[in-house]
């Protein structure tokens, strides 16, 4: 009932034409604004834990119950791992910091992905970590960085996504 009265009130001040474009950009901003937070989300894994992959274009992921992840914290030394118990797809990484969000440099990485071992650029991998809950919570974040192409020795770009359980 409120939108027939925008409606009615919207059509008797503006012109038809006027009101029609200015419908036709508020339509496409709309839809503009939900396809792009879409597309933030689409790409994760609909599981209670996973870890994803972009390696220069390659997507994949590691997600539980099927598969095995754990996290480990040793000291200041936060530690993740996915392993997939059908492909062998393997994703290890160890970032230093506190028990909080923030940006961390990746110490230590593993990529073994599609039965190729992905060396990581030295210092060039960050994990962004958004939470990071008490034990039995999730530590939540992304990471990224340049790795060295196992075939060419060419350097590519990795990102990817986490959500595993603090232990």
């Amino acid at each position: 009932n409120n939108i027939i009265k925008q409606f009615h009130f919207l059509m008797t001040h503006f012109s038809k034409r006027r009101f029609s474009i200015f419908f036709i950009s508020i339509s496409i901003i709309y839809f503009s604004c939900k396809k792009s937070q879409n597309d933030q989300t689409s790409d994760l894994p609909n599981a209670d834990q996973f870890i994803t992959w972009n390696i220069n274009g390659s997507k994949g992921s590691i997600t539980s119950p099927n598969d095995s992840l754990a996290s480990a914290r040793y000291s200041s030394d936060t530690h993740l791992t996915g392993s997939s118990t059908t492909s062998q797809n393997t994703i290890y990484l160890i970032f230093m910091g506190n028990r909080s969000a923030g940006l961390y440099p990746i110490g230590y990485s593993d990529f073994f992905i599609n039965q190729q071992t992905y060396p990581a650029i030295p210092n060039s991998l960050n994990a962004k970590v958004t939470t990071y809950g008490a034990i039995g919570d999730y530590v939540i974040g992304s990471y990224s960085g340049q790795l060295t192409d196992p075939i060419s020795a060419n350097v590519i770009s990795v990102s990817g996504n986490f959500r595993i359980k603090t232990r």
